[in-house]
């Protein structure tokens, strides 16, 4: 799913005290082990432990919200939005669900009933992924010609976690492309950094800023290591030519001085 984040419940289960603790036990087992497949892309494999997890805790809201996704991704929208309802309606506080109730309406086209969920989650105040709601926010603004808004909703994401790349990288084109110049190299830093480095676009970016403000060292060390560091990336060549043009414009430059310099000396 393109930009929009999907979210899925991590780790075990708590066991509830009763007669059938070992029914809890393996019903923990089978949702780390279908929660981990899922985040491994192995949607079949997933589905087989979810549902048997399911099996043994069918009340879950946890287990219903991760077997609903694996059933999103294995080509089944209708059935797991109707689970990560049934999610909502055991725990209306499951944010986890509704943040993926509003991914699949945003991937639907269906925009406002999208931006109405994540809005409903920015209330949770206990919630831990508000960055990555904040950022699916910022793309319904985008999508909406509401760029102010997005912008908002960027610096609001970053704010609460500098290290979410997707927001980092992000915020810095956006400041680039608003002449905030400043804060776009700070934030090009942000969005490169750690985790971010993966991200050979957010270098080629940041190497065409410094070249448009003829910091050709940096720009050429920002370029060089998109082309060193991923050679298979589609911004490989684009790399290889912003390179090639900032020495041909030093070239330029300095046979331009020449000629101002020869034509000063007859002068006198």
């Amino acid at each position: 799913m393109k930009n929009i984040i999907i979210i899925i419940t991590l780790g075990l289960l708590v066991s509830c005290a009763s007669n059938n603790v070992d029914q809890h036990k393996k019903a923990d087992l089978y949702f780390s082990h279908g929660t981990q497949k899922l985040i491994e892309q192995d949607y079949t494999e997933a589905l087989k432990n979810l549902l048997e997890a399911q099996k043994l805790d069918p009340k879950n809201p946890k287990i219903i919200n991760n077997l609903a996704m694996a059933y999103y991704f294995k080509g089944k929208p209708d059935i797991a939005m109707k689970m990560l309802k049934d999610s909502l309606d055991l725990d209306e506080n499951n944010s986890d669900a509704r943040n993926n109730i509003a991914s699949i309406y945003y991937t639907e086209n269906k925009i406002d009933l999208a931006q109405k969920e994540y809005e409903i989650i920015l209330n949770d105040l206990l919630y831990q992924h508000t960055y990555r709601v904040q950022y699916n926010l910022a793309l319904i603004a985008f999508k909406k010609g509401n760029r102010k808004k997005a912008m908002e909703y960027l610096e609001l994401a970053v704010g609460n976690r500098a290290d979410y790349c997707p927001a980092s990288y992000m915020l810095a084109r956006e400041y680039r492309l608003s002449g905030q110049t400043a804060k776009a190299l700070e934030t090009f830093k942000v969005a490169t950094r750690e985790n971010c480095a993966k991200n050979p676009q957010a270098f080629f970016e940041w190497g065409q800023l410094l070249a448009e403000l003829g910091r050709d060292d940096e720009a050429r060390e920002k370029f060089n290591y998109v082309i060193d560091k991923f050679p298979k990336s589609e911004y490989f060549t684009p790399a290889l030519n912003g390179k090639n043009n900032i020495k041909k414009s030093r070239i330029l430059s300095v046979n331009k001085v020449e000629k101002i310099d020869a034509f000063d000396s007859s002068e006198f």
